[in-house]
Parts: C-alpha cells; sequence; structure tokens
C-alpha cells in the first residue's frame, strides 16, 4: 500500500453513510484518526482494521481500499473482542477525572 490514504470503495461509502450520523466526518477522514485494531483483518480476509471511536465503527482495508464499514454492535463476537478493549480504553479515560 502507499504512503497516502485508501480510497473508499462504493460499499463502504454506502455502509459509512448508513452507519454514522450525517453530519460524521468522511470515511478517509475518520480512517486518517482512527486507531489500528490487530486481529481482525485476520478475521475478516482484510489487510487492516481500524476503529474510529467517534462513530463507533470498524473501518476494514484490503490492499489501497476501505472495502467495508462495521458498526460495533454489528461486528461479529470474535471481531468484537479485539475492538472492546479500545472502545472501553477510551470510554474509560473518558470517565477518569
Amino acid at each position: 500500500m502507499s504512503s497516502s490514504e485508501p480510497v473508499v470503495s462504493n460499499h463502504a461509502g454506502k455502509r459509512w453513510d448508513q452507519r454514522t450520523p450525517p453530519d460524521s466526518v468522511s470515511p478517509e477522514t475518520a480512517w486518517e484518526h482512527s486507531q489500528r485494531v490487530n486481529g481482525p483483518e485476520r478475521l475478516t480476509g482484510t489487510d487492516e482494521a481500524r476503529v474510529h471511536l467517534p462513530t463507533q465503527t470498524v473501518l476494514l482495508r484490503s490492499q489501497d481500499c476501505i472495502v467495508t464499514v462495521l458498526s460495533e454492535r454489528e461486528c461479529s463476537r470474535d471481531v468484537y473482542n479485539y475492538v472492546e478493549p479500545v472502545i472501553n480504553q477510551t470510554t474509560e479515560s473518558e470517565v477518569s477525572p
């Protein structure tokens, strides 16, 4: 993959629109500001998975393309097991003084 941000497939763009608020950032911006999570890519057959915390979505990349977007609630149990610590870590830090 090149150093530039990945392109967004039509499918991923549609899923982004379905799973995020209308006033959210673009999926390209979300990718740039998301946290990489190791593990889900092996389960999903993709190259990289990232969690975008403000929208609680998981963006999946294959080669140079974001291929789909999952909401936290839609993740399989196995994928969620990798994503949950990232979400909980951030949630806990927001609650701590």
